[in-house]
């Protein structure tokens, strides 16, 4: 992926302020706006560029994180990958802008896109070295199962008719100045945007019921603990034929384990028998994805390390990185009898092992 600049996007210098950020993408939306200019391919692309630059800098937290690292930075802290299409724009800022967006915000009003839904992931050293695909059950947000998402009791549309199903009603008021328009939850479906005479028993309306969900993932090789996936529309469903939210997977990986890892590279402890360690020999070294037979010199000292070259973690099968051993020696709580004489002989003959 190619790293954005978004204040270029946006037209603004680094250090631009809070208020010319939010002029620039007023200013840039409205120029290549898809119902000002409908069919015009470039003018969409242009729209999504813009509206991913504003929803980055705008916050200041997620500037920061741009400032440091860039996309990749952005992406690893909120799971943020930008906009597939026009719909997922107006569908993330809704009606913000006021009448920036024109018509076709209030049209979209009523279709709302669904909630992005957060959950932890966890898993072992291997998985998160290996990468791969990964299968697992959450408790997540899902369309009610007898009414299909549409939140009456017979499985098809009935809008409240004092909302007209939009879920609130505004009205205008007067004050100084002129007249501005007020907002408010529609009382009669509380907000539902259902007729309150045939709602969904199962769901109360809410068109949402959380139950489990089986899904499957690929985790990248090496992935790092606290990498956050962002699986697109598969968070929250929408109302009124609004996309879904999204999923944010956090993943976190058990520190328990053989391994000590510092970026690709990783270190493990082998232990062998006093023999061994005194006079030398071969030892089988398990990595990641089998076991290596390792030649240990005479007179190997607990703690010393050796190095496996390329043995390490490989992320997106590029450049792999070293298992560095570090050698413990087993020393024998009980001794035969003879055991015991062998040492003894060593002892009298002037040799310390």
């Amino acid at each position: 992926m190619a790293e954005r600049d978004y204040y270029a996007d946006l037209g603004v210098a680094r250090d631009a302020t809070p208020d010319e950020i939010g002029r620039a993408f007023r200013k840039g939306a409205a120029k290549v706006h898809p119902d000002r200019n409908p069919g015009d391919k470039a003018a969409e692309e242009k729209f999504k560029k813009i509206a991913e630059a504003y929803n980055v800098l705008h916050d200041p937290k997620t500037r920061a994180s741009y400032d440091r690292g860039g996309q990749a930075e952005v992406q690893a802290e909120t799971g943020f990958r930008g906009f597939d299409t026009t719909e997922d724009v107006f569908s993330h800022f809704g009606d913000v802008f006021g009448g920036l967006f024109g018509d076709r915000v209030r049209r979209e009003s009523v279709r709302e896109r669904g909630g992005d839904y957060d959950v932890e992931l966890t898993l072992s050293f291997e998985e998160a070295a290996r990468g791969g695909k990964k299968t697992f059950t959450i408790d997540a947000p899902t369309a009610c199962e007898q009414c299909h998402g549409s939140g009456s009791s017979d499985g098809r549309p009935h809008p409240c008719t004092a909302c007209e199903g939009k879920g609130y009603v505004s009205q205008r008021a007067r004050q100084s100045g002129g007249f501005f328009s007020v907002t408010n939850p529609c009382s009669r479906c509380r907000a539902s945007g259902v007729d309150p005479t045939s709602v969904c028993p199962r769901c109360g309306g809410r068109r949402i019921e959380t139950r489990p969900r089986t899904l499957e993932v690929s985790i990248p090789q090496a992935v790092n603990d606290g990498t956050v996936l962002r699986l697109k529309q598969m968070g929250a469903p929408g109302t009124g034929g609004g996309t879904p939210g999204d999923l944010r997977l956090r993943l976190r990986i058990r520190s328990e384990g053989p391994y000590q890892r510092e970026g690709l590279n990783l270190t493990r402890e082998v232990t062998v028998d006093l023999v061994t360690a005194v006079l030398g020999g071969k030892v089988d070294v398990p990595h990641l994805e089998g076991t290596a037979e390792m030649t240990i010199p005479p007179g190997t000292q607990p703690g010393q390390q050796f190095r496996l070259g390329g043995l390490g973690l490989s992320e997106n099968g590029g450049k792999r990185g070293d298992l560095t051993v570090r050698i413990q020696v087993k020393i024998p709580r009980e001794l035969s009898d003879s055991e015991r004489r062998l040492f003894e002989q060593l002892r009298s003959a002037g040799i310390r092992t």
